[in-house]
């Protein structure tokens, strides 16, 4: 909100230096955000809150400099809307929706003189940033920022049956705005119309047909209370914010609705010389403001001041409160223009603030320690994040807002979708149900940018709506493209190209960090990927997915790479309950090892985990261990069949082992994959 000093001072005698005065405005909480000398004149530019639209008018702002400086405020006087009732008959006001419009002030004043304003009027706009075009234009801006009401003057003989509509837009109307921008309608819109189409987008702009130039002699003067979030979602949708649209969003003054356009009429009258002829109030009945009792001792004991019960009198009433004292007891009542107070900490602020945040007196807080519970996830968020990036990961941070169409790209759907009930727009509509999709588009936004091998990692939440039960879980999310650079010798880097046992190893060094052992990957066809994808599991509890993104998916994220990525997300909240962090020791065995090697042929259904088992459960007590070291397709193997070579190290903790103890059991090994599994030993 921008004010000239010069233009203040009509209304309240400030004898503060415009410095003292931003410095007394800030304390008071309204704090000014740029002070310019113009001339001889200073211009302010003051941060209004959300839940104080009563500052975005001058008058107001003097309210408040009258208030703290305990000088008295002077409201210009206008003829009295009583007047002009009697003439009612001859406009013809018809309001379709009146919960959307609950007050509306035709005034119709004919033979204004449309020229250029008076100097002083066009210093007054130009001290503050507004643009100059004709008096009666000019009048409607004054009006605008003096009072807080928004205004709009109609050229009536342009108005089609010289009658105002105030209704609800057709689909497919259009009106072409005063910028000269033609602008497309719905029925969420609330539009102004005379009897045939759209005259303004109410509350937003008005349209150019009807719009005052030098050639007008007759106009319409609008003054209207509108449903704020009608205008909201108006000026949101069709992209279009004014003056007027920022104060309606905020709640104008219903009854600041008759003062504005009795102002801006009389100004019209003297200035165009213009005369009113008829006027029309049309209004829904308002719910008063209840009085807020304050005792003065308990304010007192909040802020640490001692305020009389006088003081806080003079301080309410002259922001315009109606104030009324018993003992030791304020009871006050709002004014129309302060939606903002209904309780009694509310008073209490105000007092604060009249005598200046900075004359609150300082006093350290008491602080009682308690103790909190140590929180698991809060523990081991920094040890994930610390193993991940040890594997050469980067961690990122992506949108939890997303579109549905962002989802079906990634050929994810789910029934149980959180969904936003009024969105900023189309593309944060949903509370993500997975977080693999924005891993993956941050990729394709990396790779998109000559980032070809890329390594990352995610700590964030997924969500749920469960029968109306909203709830969220933290999830780890993984993404490798790519080749993997390590540099195994000086001046020597190996190239790797990146694939799903890549992931899988990073994954099993992730587990082996928390403690976790007993893991299962098991091969699970998952929409997202191809072939390519695992379910992973810890005691049979699903905990996780990873796989190979699919051609499709990775065509719909315009990721055109011949490389392989994969991904993987993790459920946290199932991971942490498994977490062993102690650590276990044992002394180094003395006696040596022995290993033994065995190549075999299985069919391609075989899989490795199988094989373990067996392994594991014949080597008995002796197998310290089994691991995949060969794996070929192709040549002397048959084409439904893979070949593998295992290698098995045996070891006793009280003994060397003979070669008839390893023979033995290395046979019995044998004899058990060849009979379970049908696999041809080599």
């Amino acid at each position: 909100m921008k004010f000239s000093l010069s233009w203040l001072k009509n209304y309240v005698d400030v004898k503060l230096s415009a410095e003292k005065l931003a410095q007394k405005f800030t304390m008071a909480g309204l704090e000014v955000v740029s002070l310019e000398k113009q001339g001889s004149d200073w211009v302010f530019e003051i941060e209004v809150t959300p839940n104080r639209p009563d500052w975005l008018s001058i008058i107001g702002l003097a309210r408040e400099v009258a208030a703290i400086t305990n000088k008295k405020l002077r409201i210009p006087k206008t003829i009295a809307l009583s007047n002009l009732k009697k003439s009612s008959s001859k406009v013809s006001i018809s309001v379709k929706n009146k919960k959307a419009c609950q007050r509306y002030i035709g005034t119709i004043i004919q033979n204004v003189n449309v020229k250029s304003s008076p100097a002083w009027l066009i210093n007054k706009l130009e001290s503050i940033g507004m643009r100059p075009v004709n008096n009666i234009v000019d009048i409607t801006n004054f009006c605008l920022m003096e009072t807080g009401q928004p205004m709009h003057a109609f050229d009536l003989d342009k108005l089609s049956g010289g009658k105002i509509v105030v209704r609800k837009a057709k689909s497919g109307e259009k009106i072409t705005t005063i910028d000269g921008v033609e602008r497309s309608l719905d029925s969420d819109i609330l539009i102004i119309a005379d009897s045939k189409k759209p005259v303004a987008i109410a509350g937003v702009m008005g349209g150019l047909e009807t719009e005052v130039t030098e050639s007008t002699k007759n106009i319409l003067l609008e003054s209207a209370y509108f449903d704020p979030i009608l205008i909201r979602r108006a000026s949101r949708k069709l992209g279009l914010s004014s003056e007027s649209s920022y104060r309606f969003e905020r709640f104008v003054d219903f009854a600041g609705v008759a003062y504005g356009s009795l102002r801006a009429s009389q100004f019209i009258c003297d200035i165009a010389k213009g005369k009113i002829i008829a006027a029309k109030d049309c209004q829904e009945k308002q719910l008063f403001k209840k009085e807020v009792a304050l005792d003065i001792k308990y304010a007192n004991q909040l802020l640490g001041m001692s305020i009389s019960l006088q003081q806080a009198k003079r301080m309410l009433t002259s922001l315009g409160f109606t104030v009324r004292t018993t003992k030791s007891l304020i009871k006050a009542k709002p004014p129309s223009f302060r939606r903002d107070v209904s309780a009694d900490v509310d008073l209490v602020e105000e007092l604060a603030r009249c005598s200046g945040y900075d004359n609150i007196p300082y006093s350290s807080a008491l602080v009682k320690s308690i103790s909190i519970k140590s929180q698991q996830d809060v523990q081991l968020r920094p040890l994930i994040k610390e193993t991940m990036i040890s594997s050469g990961l980067r961690e990122v941070v992506t949108y939890t807002l997303i579109s549905e169409e962002f989802l079906a790209k990634a050929n994810v759907s789910s029934s149980d979708m959180v969904f936003i009930l009024n969105p900023l727009s189309k593309e944060q509509a949903v509370l993500r149900p997975t977080a693999l999709p924005s891993m993956l588009s941050c990729m394709s936004y990396n790779f998109r940018r000559n980032q070809k091998n890329i390594k990352m990692f995610e700590i964030s939440n997924k969500y749920f709506n469960n029968n109306a039960e909203f709830s969220e879980q933290p999830v780890l999310t993984i993404g490798l493209t790519g080749e993997d650079v390590n540099t195994c010798l000086p001046n020597k880097k190996v190239y790797l190209e990146q694939g799903v046992f890549h992931l899988k190893g990073v994954l099993e060094n992730f587990f082996k960090r928390l403690g976790i052992y007993n893991v299962t990957f098991a091969t699970q066809h998952i929409p997202m990927f191809s072939q390519e994808s695992a379910n992973i599991s810890i005691e049979g509890k699903q905990i996780g997915v990873l796989g190979k993104v699919s051609d499709k998916v990775l065509k719909n994220f315009d990721f055109k790479t011949t490389s392989e990525v994969l991904l993987a997300e993790i459920n946290l909240s199932e991971l942490y309950q498994l977490v062993n962090l102690r650590k276990h020791f044992e002394n180094i065995d003395s006696y040596p090892e022995v290993a033994r090697d065995i190549s075999l042929v299985v069919h391609k259904r075989i899989k490795f985990s199988q094989l373990e088992q067996i392994t594991k459960e014949a080597g008995g007590t002796l197998l310290r261990s089994v691991s995949l070291v060969d794996y070929y397709l192709g040549g002397h193997i048959p084409k439904d069949s893979k070949g593998l070579t295992l290698s098995l190290i045996f070891q006793a903790k009280d003994h060397t082992l003979s070669d008839v103890e390893v023979s033995g059991v290395f046979d019995l090994i044998r004899t058990e994959l060849q009979d379970k599994t049908g696999a041809e030993i080599r």
